[in-house]
């Protein structure tokens, strides 16, 4: 795709954006099999092939308004799909849950870069905002920072960011035309004028709606390296993040509380389901990069086709890591569970270990299956 222009493919993905919603996996499985284009045209023509939930689509369809390309140009959006420059590649460790595409009104080129993802309550407390704030400032001289833009512990990550002069990117559940909340304009248009991105799986003039909270945050979840809980009650969204960034292998990093406190609550619960303690910004590096063997992206900004930094082949890994990556092979992919058993360790820990081996741009996953990456 050009600066300014679009192809047939955007352009059939700009109107797959508008007629479904993001973690439609029938959408998805569509899309994959038959191409933007090619899946577009059997929807017009009615297509005996379709999913029950074409049906739904097809409705969508026929109700949708036009849609002027130049309003991307005339806003600074893009709109991105696999296999473009600056797609970030993390993203397909969602799998059918991937969104289809995404729409970016800033620097698409920081989707490419390492990043860590910070979030937390809305109703968080003074010393929450601050640790939240402290985290971003320290964390972004390595890493772009993202979070949802909301109020709280996120908008304190952003501002933490912009402090450090660093690159954040504001994931949005509604279109990347539209302020959410309204009295954050002012944040938006700092994180646009600072190189970062605000983006969206959802169409230009979506609405914010519980369910695009919901379902933006696995987007949150799978853009990180890691993810650092500040604060969160019993049943705040940001849990609903981490356990998404743990159901995909990625780190998960949580700011422990008093027991009494309502906004500890759901940290403290995280930390003792899978999260990490963790109360300083080094400790989420260690979480990245837990043998200090150069696993930490590379910080000056190369890409690489995984969309972080490969750290030099040279390096020592711990010893389970290096068997797993001699078990994956290097031609056909295979299965987590063979490699697990053919090293000896549970199938959850070697997928974890498959997961950082990936990011690190050393193997490449293929659907739910592995393969060294020689090139």
């Amino acid at each position: 795709m050009g600066e300014t222009s679009l192809d047939s493919a955007h352009l059939a993905a700009i109107t797959w954006s508008r007629i479904t919603e993001g973690g439609d996996i029938a959408a998805v499985r569509w899309v994959r099999k038959h191409g933007y284009e090619k899946a577009l045209e059997l929807l017009r023509a009615n297509s005996p092939q379709l999913p029950p939930a074409g049906a739904a689509w097809k409705i969508r369809l026929q109700n949708l308004a036009d849609f002027s390309p130049a309003a991307l140009e005339k806003l600074g959006i893009k709109v991105l799909i696999p296999g473009d420059k600056y797609w970030p590649a993390q993203l397909e460790d969602l799998g059918e849950r991937c969104p289809l595409s995404l729409w970016v009104r800033g620097a698409e080129n920081i989707l490419k870069l390492p990043a860590v993802s910070v979030v937390g309550a809305r109703a968080c407390t003074h010393n929450g905002e601050n640790i939240a704030r402290d985290f971003a400032y320290e964390l972004a001289e390595d890493f772009v920072i993202v979070s949802g833009g909301a109020f709280g512990i996120d908008a304190a990550a952003h501002q933490g960011a912009l402090l450090a002069a660093g690159k954040t990117i504001l994931l949005s559940a509604a279109g990347v035309d539209r302020v959410y909340p309204r009295s954050h304009a002012g944040l938006y248009e700092k994180v646009l004028l600072s190189g970062g991105a605000v983006v969206s799986e959802s169409p230009l003039g979506a609405t914010p709606q519980r369910f695009r909270f919901l379902l933006r945050n696995r987007i949150i979840a799978a853009l990180g390296l890691a993810t650092v809980v500040v604060e969160a009650g019993g049943r705040s969204g940001a849990l609903n993040t981490a356990r998404q960034a743990l159901e995909i292998g990625r780190e998960v990093g949580a700011v422990p509380g008093a027991p009494s406190a309502p906004m500890a609550q759901g940290c403290n619960d995280l930390i003792r389901n899978g999260g990490t303690l963790i109360y300083q910004p080094a400790q989420v590096k260690e979480l990245i990069d837990p043998f200090g063997q150069g696993m930490l992206p590379l910080a000056a900004g190369k890409e690489s086709e995984s969309g972080f930094g490969v750290i030099p082949f040279e390096k020592a890994w711990d010893e389970l890591t290096a068997r797993i990556y001699d078990a994956v092979p290097q031609r056909y992919p295979g299965a987590a569970e063979k490699i697990a058993n053919s090293v000896g360790c549970p199938v959850v820990e070697a997928q974890i270990k498959l997961s950082k081996l990936a990011l690190s741009g050393h193997i490449n996953k293929c659907g739910n299956l592995w393969v060294k990456n020689l090139h």
